[in-house]
């Protein structure tokens, strides 16, 4: 974009940032959709399992929980609780991981301060790092709409997983004899998240063979 709003009157500047950002706030726009679409699936299989009778019941309490991270572990509870032995809970487990694991990035995502830099003619938005902001720290050097594509596709990806997972999940199982659980979906590469665990095989591995080593008098 070549378009500067000093060298046209009829520009204004809040305009030309606005649609500066256009992309950028659709990027984070479909993470924010992605993770409420799933949490309100989460809500659906806690009503499926807690209240099985009246599922008005069930959203009444969910929704009196205002965090979606007490909303996750009263679901994984409560379905530990009716569903012991039920190969799907496993599943939902599974699920509920990786939601843990993600919601940081999500946050970081959804809520650090942005900047615009233009380098080389070429107009970028980056994490505003300048006040220390701690969700800004966490995206330093990514590139945010890879990021955000991949987290927005992970996101429906489970959440269609939950979707597929509630027939298992009633208590009376009727909607599901005779059908294999769904398969656990291939989600985007987390190339951080493995970095970090090769580091940390690395030192554990290290520390190993040291222990190994015979002490030298």
């Amino acid at each position: 974009m070549t378009t500067d709003p000093e060298e046209n009157g009829d520009e204004d500047i809040v305009d030309f940032i606005d649609r500066l950002l256009q992309k950028h706030r659709a990027d984070v726009g479909n993470v924010a959709v992605a993770w409420n679409s799933l949490q309100n699936n989460l809500s659906k299989l806690f009503a499926v399992i807690a209240t099985p009778d009246s599922h008005s019941i069930g959203y009444a309490a969910w929704n009196a929980v205002r965090s979606d991270r007490y909303q996750r572990d009263m679901l994984a509870e409560t379905a530990k609780a009716v569903h012991a032995e039920a190969p799907a809970l496993k599943e939902l487990q599974w699920v509920l991981g990786q939601l843990d694991n993600l919601e940081s990035k999500r946050n970081a995502t959804i809520h650090a301060p942005y900047n615009i830099i233009l380098n080389n003619g070429v107009i970028s938005v980056i994490p505003d790092n300048l006040t220390n902001n701690r969700l800004a720290q966490q995206l330093i050097g990514k590139d945010m709409a890879k990021e955000c594509a991949n987290l927005s596709k992970t996101l429906n990806l489970l959440s269609i997983h939950c979707q597929r997972l509630m027939p298992h999940l009633r208590r009376d199982h009727w909607a599901s004899v005779g059908r294999p659980l769904p398969e656990r979906p291939q989600l985007p590469r987390d190339e951080e998240r493995e970095a970090r665990k090769k580091i940390q095989q690395y030192h554990l591995q290290e520390k190993r063979q040291r222990k190994q080593k015979p002490s030298q008098k």
